[in-house]
């Protein structure tokens, strides 16, 4: 395996600002609400409640398909989607 040495900065006073209020948003999501990406720049809301109770697996085609995506929203960068 390569050994790559990053050169990057550590966050900004205004990046670690915007990273908490992001942080405190996204804490506050209503019970009801889900949120998953595909890996591109949207984030998706769905009805989390209404999957559980029915059993969905939240994948985007089945969530899409069931009706139960809310909302996309758009961001200026991708949301790069990772299993882990």
């Amino acid at each position: 395996m390569a050994h790559y040495e990053l050169k990057t900065s550590p966050l900004t006073s205004e990046e670690k600002t915007w990273c908490k209020k992001l942080e405190k948003l996204l804490l506050s999501t209503p019970d009801r609400l889900g949120l998953y990406t595909i890996g591109d720049r949207d984030l998706h809301v769905f009805d989390e409640a209404e999957a559980t109770r029915t059993g969905l697996d939240i994948a985007d085609c089945a969530a899409s398909s069931a009706g139960l995506v809310l909302e996309r929203i758009k961001c200026r960068v991708n949301i790069h989607s990772l299993a882990g």
